[in-house]
């Protein structure tokens, strides 16, 4: 069996881009054991590059891990992508499919 990777992880690329994972294992005081979301071990990761900005990555990346808990609407604890975007992509899906309909009822 593989080593699952913490959610959460850094990984400084340079002074201005980080690797992030934002699926993966979480450990929490508040859970009776750790929990890894999903039965696959598929270790995905975001690749983030700051152009403006002074923050400190750290920073940076735990703005981007509240923002993949924000979508209380589904069973899943996280996503793996920011709400921000994995909601526009759905919004930008049933646009397409209103345009499909046309002028039907």
């Amino acid at each position: 069996m593989s080593t699952l990777i913490d959610r959460g992880t850094i990984i400084q690329l340079d002074e201005f881009s980080f690797l992030l994972w934002t699926h993966g294992l979480v450990q929490s005081n508040e859970l009776a054991k750790p929990y890894y979301q999903g039965k696959n071990d598929i270790r995905t990761h975001l690749k983030r590059k700051r152009f403006r900005g002074t923050d400190p990555i750290e920073t940076v990346a735990n703005d981007i891990l509240k923002r993949t808990k924000m979508n209380w609407n589904g069973v899943e604890s996280y996503k793996t992508m920011p709400v921000t975007i994995d909601f526009s992509k759905r919004l930008s899906g049933m646009g397409k499919q209103l345009e499909e309909l046309g002028n039907k009822a």
